[in-house]
């Protein structure tokens, strides 16, 4: 890893979009301590609404160590899987803000016991992503309007997922904003299963196997220009969000994926909320 090359990413990203557009930094758990103590206090002067799972996960007193001298807000995503990382991140007060989607914790439920911890704990929360379908991203929804300790206008949430697919598995396309995402008002998740495209996502499953993002039916690979059509109709909210310019699992392909991508989107509208009848 490169913090030197880190650090004049994010001041780019910075210089470009201007001082009002909230910039966070993801590291996807690749600085060691002494890396992300050091970009962080390099990086002071950005204004950076938040700094996302700056070193691995595991170490709680390391990651509390990070907090205490960071004047940038530390959010815990890969440290809180389970209700037991919850409780050590908020003994050790290690995070100020808990990255939560029911895909992560194993549903609703479970997401819902993590954001008790928070809220003995005075930490916020908001919603991460998976890039999720319709189906995953409603449960997303319903999340973040059922809990005020998810505060969405602070901390934007990640429902970006179905921007990043050619189809969906719900009948109905999920209004995801501007100027907000709506939570669907139906019974359950609010989403209904279109059966045709449950079937069709079958058949690839059973042809090409789990995880193969090359198929007609959803394809990753066209997310710079899709993300650009959104920012271009005003769907996407222009918050940046810049990785680190390493990763331990990532392959070149996806780092040169990386840095068009994820160094130059965010998520798109900052609040979910029910409309009002």
């Amino acid at each position: 890893l490169d913090p030197e090359t880190d650090i004049a990413r994010v001041r780019a990203v910075r210089e470009v979009c201007g001082p009002d557009i909230p910039v966070t930094i993801d590291s996807n758990c690749g600085w060691t301590i002494q890396q992300a103590r050091y970009c962080l206090r390099a990086l002071r002067d950005q204004r950076l609404l938040l700094a996302e799972q700056p070193i691995p996960a595991g170490d709680f007193a390391a990651l509390a160590e990070l907090r205490r001298e960071s004047v940038v807000p530390i959010m815990a995503d890969e440290s809180v899987f389970t209700l037991q990382d919850a409780w050590q991140l908020s003994n050790h007060r290690a995070a100020d803000i808990f990255s939560i989607y029911p895909g992560k914790h194993g549903g609703i439920a479970a997401t819902a016991d993590i954001v008790a911890v928070a809220r003995a704990a005075g930490l916020r929360c908001t919603i991460g992503s998976n890039l999720e379908l319709g189906i995953g991203t409603a449960a997303m929804l319903q999340v973040a309007a059922a809990f005020p300790e998810v505060d969405t206008d602070a901390f934007p949430a990640d429902t970006i997922g179905p921007f990043y697919h050619d189809a969906d598995l719900i009948t109905e396309s999920l209004r995801l904003g501007p100027p907000m995402a709506e939570v669907p008002t139906g019974p359950g998740l609010g989403v209904e299963l279109d059966m045709a495209e449950v079937e069709k996502a079958h058949q690839l499953y059973l042809q090409h196997g789990l995880g193969n993002t090359s198929t007609e039916w959803t394809q990753r690979a066209r997310a710079p220009i899709i993300a650009d059509n959104l920012i271009a109709e005003g769907k996407m909210q222009p918050m940046i969000i810049v990785f680190p310019s390493g990763n331990a699992t990532a392959t070149p392909e996806d780092e040169k994926q990386n840095d068009r991508t994820q160094a130059s989107y965010g998520a798109p509208m900052n609040l979910a909320r029910r409309p009002t009848s």
